[in-house]
């Protein structure tokens, strides 16, 4: 795979946040119901 340092960079701030680490982790397990999320987030 080849990124430019600039593409490369604007990719690691997008999962750099907290929250979207989680999610990712969330979704790497496989399918869930959209509900999941609600219930480790909360409203």
């Amino acid at each position: 795979m080849h990124y430019e340092y600039k593409d490369l960079a604007s990719l690691l701030k997008v999962v750099a946040e907290p929250n979207r680490l989680k999610i990712l982790e969330m979704l790497s397990c496989g399918e869930m119901c959209g509900c999941a999320p609600i219930l480790v987030f909360g409203t």
